[in-house]
């Protein structure tokens, strides 16, 4: 039984030669987030499901998609399509989720599906790939393999953290990140390996994204 999926949505082109190699590991359920169906049929790749509201595929596509590929239509409108695959999986044993093409387009939609990375952080591994950058709510102690020279960023959306590293070239003062103050954008790997201690709550990690974060 797969403890893994990959959920595509309808956001920006994700980047294709990744999707595709993690889908072709074997490892994942993918699902498709209504319109992100579209992302998936032009790279040739066959979800395993379907789901959302179905506003974004016409009548046509829907009856010959049936036979081929389960989907699910919700009417609720408390959430959105990306969300409502979210919710699926968490309910069905899918406890690790790749989120692919939801940055992008509508800046509404893409700082929702930010917010879900912190909503479902005590529940689920979220993170969510574009097509240079892999983003995730952490906390607690951990190290990430990054590469020296890798670009580094993160924030805080909520109350104040203490955040300590090791293998960063610029430290935070006092080792505090706060809200609309005090940041780390654009901080650089000076090794193979960085260590993050953050306590307080979670924090925004944004890394440089590779097959190796995948699986």
């Amino acid at each position: 039984m797969k403890t893994k999926a990959i959920v595509i949505g309808n956001g920006e082109q994700p980047p294709s030669e990744l999707l595709k190699a993690v889908v072709n590991s074997g490892q994942f359920e993918v699902i498709c987030a209504d319109g992100g169906y579209h992302h998936a049929e032009r790279l040739g790749i066959t979800p395993n499901l379907i789901l959302g509201d179905m506003d974004s595929l016409s009548a046509e596509e829907i009856t010959e998609l049936e036979g081929k590929v389960s989907v699910k239509k919700f009417t609720g409108q408390d959430d959105t399509d990306v969300e409502k695959a979210i919710t699926y999986c968490n309910e069905n044993g899918l406890k690790d989720i790749l989120l692919f093409g939801v940055t992008g387009k509508l800046i509404d939609h893409e700082l929702s599906n930010l917010i879900l990375l912190f909503r479902y952080a005590t529940e689920l591994r979220l993170r969510i790939f574009n097509k240079d950058s892999v983003l995730e709510a952490v906390t607690g102690s951990f190290t990430r393999k990054t590469g020296k020279g890798a670009r580094i960023s993160f924030y805080t959306f909520g109350s104040e953290l203490t955040v300590k590293t090791k293998g960063l070239r610029y430290q935070l003062p006092e080792n505090k990140l706060i809200f609309g103050r005090q940041e780390s954008t654009g901080n650089i790997a000076e090794a193979d390996e960085v260590l993050f201690e953050v306590s307080g709550g979670y924090m925004l990690l944004i890394l440089p994204s590779t097959l190796r974060d995948l699986i």
